[in-house]
């Protein structure tokens, strides 16, 4: 009940931070109920600070925590991407896992087509977040995500503190536990179909308000990729 009154506050105060502003939520929302996701992303890119675009989807900020993703328009006349609202409802359901939550950002609301997501912000993490974050470098995290993305098995403990005195990190300063959660989280999300190559990416990684280390962009699963990027699906 607390969670749930508590995401509750999150969106109300994501709805009074956009009031004062020209944008106005409910004419996006119309907008993207028409299936017209051409002119609902011209409407919020005249009106939201743009953080860019995939091959998909577009992405603006909401307010100093959050931030829209959108499913792009396709076709003549702007519907939603296929590729896009499959992102988007990848992106939704592998949040409400619970073997994968710990590594993703969090999603407060999310239109029930998948059209567009409101997920927190994530900003660009430096070596200095993973520090704080860890207590390891940023380049030691990428050396194990690679191996546990190859071998699609998080290595222990154990194993991590050899790998780190290997690297030459200070051991006695990385906490071990959090950084093995992260990896396990990865090792679900990879049985789970997500595609590693998006994972590998270090611009794929970011920091929250919060400190903590997560995936910003995960909605391209391995089923995804199959049947909307090999089979040239819009």
């Amino acid at each position: 009940m607390f969670d749930e009154i508590y995401k509750q506050v999150q969106k109300n105060t994501l709805l009074e931070k956009i009031r004062s502003k020209s944008f106005n939520w409910n004419e996006f929302k119309k907008l993207a109920e028409k299936n017209n996701m051409e002119e609902a992303n011209t409407y919020a890119q005249k009106r939201l600070q743009w953080l860019g675009a995939g091959s998909s989807r577009c992405a603006f900020v909401l307010s100093s925590r959050f931030v829209l993703k959108s499913a792009l328009g396709a076709g003549p006349i702007g519907l939603a991407s296929l590729k896009g609202v499959a992102q988007n409802k990848n992106e939704v359901e592998v949040f409400t896992s619970p073997n994968l939550k710990s590594i993703f950002t969090e999603i407060y609301d999310f239109d029930s087509n998948y059209r567009w997501l409101v997920c927190e912000i994530v900003k660009e993490a430096h070596n200095r977040d993973y520090l704080r974050a860890f207590g390891c470098t940023k380049a030691f995290f990428f050396y194990v995500l690679n191996k546990t993305i190859d071998k699609k098995t998080a290595p222990t403990e154990a194993v991590l503190k050899e790998l780190a005195q290997g690297y030459r990190e200070n051991v006695n300063k990385i906490n071990f536990k959090k950084l093995f959660e992260t990896f396990n989280g990865v090792e679900e999300a990879t049985k789970y179909g997500l595609h590693g190559g998006d994972m590998r990416y270090d611009d794929h990684w970011g920091i929250t308000a919060s400190g903590r280390i997560v995936l910003l962009d995960f909605g391209l699963s391995l089923d995804i990729w199959d049947q909307h990027y090999l089979g040239g699906r819009i």
